[in-house]
């Protein structure tokens, strides 16, 4: 696409410059306005509210480590090491509250879905993926047992349909 062809709101550096400033600050809005009302309504006592103000950190010292980023030009090194620290705290939080290792997963598998499901091609993908999101969270709310126990309830269930059928019910 030549640059002429574009709408002009998108080749003004000004509506780019809004946009990033946005994308910064929207985060920023979430854990000093959003969080903490929230937060309280649902019961969590106010030191913990607090501490969620160390979240913020991350703004205040933005001015220390931002130079040092942009000096070693090492974006794509950066953005792994902390998208993996951020997995590591999320896996970390979710085996805190509870939530095991399948609900993350399975959070992957749907996500993964809505992404195939946007062409037309990975349609079936899609549905094979949500398929996997119902696996990963298997455990919850079923019994795993052996097959050799699964194949007996399985053969006991088809016994008792066979028998209604024959009754007429």
């Amino acid at each position: 696409m030549i640059e002429h062809d574009r709408p002009r709101l998108l080749r003004s550096k000004l509506f780019w410059v809004a946009i990033l400033y946005f994308s910064e600050g929207f985060p920023l809005g979430l854990f000093f306005d959003l969080f903490p009302v929230y937060f309280r309504q649902q019961g969590v006592d106010l030191g913990s509210i607090g501490l969620l103000s160390l979240l913020g950190l991350a703004w205040t010292v933005k001015f220390l480590w931002a130079p040092a980023i942009d000096h070693y030009r090492h974006h794509r090194y950066w953005m792994v090491a902390v998208d993996g620290l951020m997995g590591a705290t999320l896996m970390a939080l979710s085996q805190m509250a509870g939530f095991g290792p399948g609900v993350w997963l399975a959070i992957g598998h749907v996500i993964s879905a809505v992404l195939c499901f946007i062409t037309v091609i990975g349609i079936p993908f899609g549905v094979q993926h949500l398929k996997l999101a119902g696996i990963a969270l298997a455990p919850i709310g079923k019994t795993i047992v052996v097959k050799e126990v699964a194949a007996a309830a399985r053969k006991q269930d088809a016994e008792a349909k066979v028998a209604r059928l024959r009754e007429g019910t």
